[in-house]
């Protein structure tokens, strides 16, 4: 038994040790820096190098778009625009070459591998781009001789071979644009959601990002931030503090701690509780206040607190309704799921308290008229609360537009601050 006994006291000591051992390893690794920490570190200084250098592609692509547009509507003729097609061409190959030189040993696909598909589809967009006939002329000129070779190019060479019909220019302009969208569109699915994180940073808690009027400029098609949006909301990890609604283009800014996003949704729930018992001993308080309503005389029908849950319900049922109806379109689900109540909650505290006070004004309105007009029945109640409630969303849409314009402003001031650093 003592041999067992020391055996087991020196197995302790050891773990002991080892237990000491590791922390001593924290502890030095946290003043120190480990070089597993440093090299995540520089991970992820070269994947933002990454999303940055993709953001600059889009702006080049975004440039063509917007010459191609130019010849397309009339305001410039092919001719006229050949120096900014060319320069176009130029600097999205060189953000190409930039972006994916020595691909085989890039350091961001060594950080994300999930990229690499990404990145094949995104050269072979542009290489669909660069064989079209009117940029197939460009591919063997040099960047650095621009003005020159462009005063030595014949009228004639814009890759129609000398068609006097505009129909297969425009075709092919079509062509190269529809691409570049599509370009565009690739790289807002990297993009935006770094875009979207940085907007939330700036944002307080119960605030909106109106995503289709922040990046309209990015996306021009309807259809194509929409499919961004239902990406984003597919992928909710990568918002940070932030819920997705396709239906109405809002991101929703929550709280950054748990106990911010408890104590909104004790708000709430103690707002509904105050108000519940008020009117479950509406009739003693209308004794006492001697008011002499009917909802609080003891020989009344029905009491103020069924009032009180018919206009909630009616409230409730016209949200849950609406939410269904804007949904229809959407690849997502009709209701959230149940571990996102909380955060939805604490984003929305001021739409949802708003929501209780018109429940709150409409269930007195019925108490009080009741003697004027019939007395209130649980139907009514429940009629009540659903109009109620489409009139307050007329008010709140006010609020929404005010909040859009506000988060546009923010945009320019952040666009002036980039543009500093």
């Amino acid at each position: 038994m003592s041999q067992h006994s020391a055996e087991i006291e020196v197995n302790n000591s050891s773990a002991q040790g080892r237990r000491c051992a590791n922390i001593c390893r924290e502890l030095l690794g946290k003043i120190c820096g480990s070089p597993k920490s440093k090299s995540i570190a520089s991970a992820n200084d070269d994947y933002k190098d990454y999303l940055n250098n993709l953001r600059l592609l889009r702006t080049e692509v975004m440039d063509l778009i917007m010459v191609i547009q130019y010849i397309r509507n009339g305001q410039l003729s092919f001719d006229e625009a050949t120096s900014s097609l060319k320069k176009s061409y130029c600097d999205i190959d060189n953000c190409i070459k930039i972006l994916y030189k020595n691909d085989s040993g890039n350091k961001h696909q060594q950080y994300n591998r999930k990229e690499r598909d990404f990145d094949r589809k995104i050269k072979d967009l542009w290489k669909c781009i660069e064989n079209n006939p009117l940029f197939s002329r460009f591919r063997d000129e040099h960047c650095r001789n621009l003005d020159a070779s462009n005063n030595n190019q014949s009228k004639n060479d814009d890759g129609t071979n000398g068609q006097s019909d505009n129909v297969v220019l425009l075709r092919r302009l079509g062509l190269i644009e529809d691409l570049a969208r599509k370009m565009a569109l690739e790289i807002g699915y990297r993009t935006i959601p770094q875009r979207v994180n940085d907007w939330l940073e700036h944002q307080r808690p119960g605030c909106v990002l109106p995503f289709d009027l922040v990046f309209e400029d990015e996306l021009v098609e309807e259809s194509d931030r929409k499919k961004v949006l239902q990406f984003l909301s597919w992928k909710p990890a990568d918002i940070n503090h932030g819920l997705v609604d396709v239906a109405s283009g809002l991101i929703y800014r929550y709280p950054d701690t748990g106990f911010w996003v408890l104590v909104r949704n004790f708000l709430i729930l103690g707002a509904l509780a105050a108000f519940t018992l008020l009117f479950i001993y509406w009739r003693g308080i209308d004794g006492w206040l001697g008011l002499g309503t009917s909802a609080g005389s003891y020989d009344s029908e029905i009491s103020a607190v069924i009032v009180w849950f018919g206009v909630l319900s009616g409230i409730v049922v016209h949200k849950l309704i609406g939410n269904a109806k804007d949904n229809q379109g959407t690849l997502t689900a009709p209701f959230r799921p149940v571990g996102e109540w909380p955060l939805y909650l604490s984003a929305r505290t001021s739409q949802i308290l708003f929501g209780i006070s018109v429940a709150v004004i409409t269930t007195f309105a019925l108490i009080f008229l009741a003697d004027e007009l019939e007395p209130p029945s649980i139907e009514i109640a429940f009629l009540a609360g659903y109009s109620m409630d489409s009139f307050a969303g007329l008010f709140a849409s006010g609020l929404e537009r005010a909040s859009k314009t506000q988060s546009q402003r923010l945009g320019q001031l952040l666009g002036a601050e980039s543009q500093k650093k």
